[in-house]
């Protein structure tokens, strides 16, 4: 009976120790987000329903009184011509400029991407090759290929670096005066690595993840960018 009793106690203490956890586990995620929650109550959520609220009466600043007019605003301005054009063209500005700046952006980041990978390429093939995990990472398995396969291997990892610097360069100057000239160089840096990443899977089809990896942020970098091009 003493062991069972035990028994239940410890069970008992580990569940109310587990509960406790819990509570104190959701508590400090509540005190994590309370700020943030507080801020945009305070400077989104309260004020846009202010904004609502005075949109239903006849409240001018500066006049005394107001009065409940309910959607009498609203019918009005949609009597008025001058807002309805402006409606209109801020609609095609969006319906234009806001998938275009998606669009843009995706293409940015994924030439970004694709950068980085031939970076890190250079870094495996120019700076670490004769590291056993680098080399084999290529299919190189032995030390002695490895080691004839170097200068080789440290040529071909600056046309990585080469390419990642294109892009890079690319993205700044097209986010500058030059954005014709930078977006040419982005584009051309990319299709030399999208290229390079066909070949290498044509030419070793066992190395066809590092050919994905290789190739596709420059892929995806090209879509975006090509959709993102002004008609």
């Amino acid at each position: 009976m003493d062991s069972v009793a035990l028994t239940a106690g410890l069970s008992a203490g580990t569940s109310g120790a587990g509960a406790t956890a819990r509570r104190a586990e959701a508590f400090a995620g509540w005190r994590l987000a309370g700020p943030a929650v507080a801020l945009l109550t305070l400077l989104i959520l309260l004020p846009t329903i202010g904004v609502l609220a005075l949109s239903l009466t006849d409240f001018e600043l500066g006049y005394d009184g107001i009065r409940f007019v309910g959607l009498d605003n609203y019918l009005e301005l949609l009597e008025d011509r001058t807002f309805l054009i402006s409606l209109g063209n801020t609609l095609i500005y969006t319906l234009i400029v806001t998938p275009l700046s998606v669009l843009l952006g995706l293409g940015a980041a994924f030439a970004g991407l694709a950068a980085l990978v031939h970076l890190g390429i250079f870094l495996l093939e120019s700076a670490l090759w004769s590291r056993p995990a680098v080399h084999r990472l290529f299919g190189v398995r032995r030390a002695e290929d490895a080691a004839l396969i170097r200068p080789m291997a440290y040529n071909q990892g600056f046309y990585n670096l080469f390419l990642a610097i294109g892009a890079v360069a690319g993205l700044v100057l097209g986010a500058g005066p030059l954005r014709e000239g930078g977006t040419v160089l982005t584009l051309f840096a990319l299709l030399c690595m999208l290229f390079a990443a066909v070949v290498l899977l044509a030419s070793r089809p066992a190395l066809a993840r590092a050919a994905l990896v290789q190739g596709g942020p420059p892929l995806l970098g090209l879509v975006f960018l090509v959709l993102a091009l002004p008609g």
